[in-house]
């Protein structure tokens, strides 16, 4: 996973953005890909149906200027996808991908919603304070860990 965040990035963009060929769009942390909607043509749709798996998105954003707002639901709608398959129990947005260029990461999203849960939670700690609370910053060992946070005995 890359870490990084398409929506803050466009909060700190103009009111216009502009969209490029293919889809592409220039963010100050990295180039991101938008997507419309899926188009295919109706043999390749009868292969989806008949795998029961729904078709992913396809055809790009035109090339142009668009306002702020706009772009931003397009990334949401790209970031959260339907899963593959048609019988799925899942929401119809369950799962996440990156629209990163450069990374590609896709996943359930209750699970990159865990770990963006907890990422923001091991920010909030500080790691030198907790360290110096429990004594270890003074050159204390293993056993002095030990005595502080004894183990459970076996039943």
């Amino acid at each position: 996973r890359c870490g990084k965040n398409a929506l803050q990035a466009l909060r700190n963009m103009p009111d216009k953005i502009e969209v490029k060929d293919d889809g592409y769009v220039a963010l100050e942390d990295g180039t991101i890909r938008l997507l419309e909607r899926a188009d295919y043509p109706p043999h390749v749709l009868k292969k989806f149906r008949r795998h029961k798996e729904r078709p992913p998105l396809n055809v790009p954003v035109l090339k142009g200027m668009y306002p702020r707002q706009r772009i931003e639901r397009l990334v949401r709608r790209n970031m959260r996808q339907s899963p593959k398959s048609a019988m799925s129990p899942d929401t119809t947005q369950s799962r996440f991908k990156c629209v990163y260029v450069d990374c590609g990461y896709e996943g359930h999203a209750d699970e990159n919603a865990a770990i963006n849960i907890g990422r923001r939670f091991l920010e909030r700690i500080d790691v030198e304070k907790s360290r110096t609370a429990m004594g270890l910053d003074r050159g204390a060992g293993m056993n002095d860990a030990l005595r502080i946070f004894p183990s459970r005995p076996k039943d």
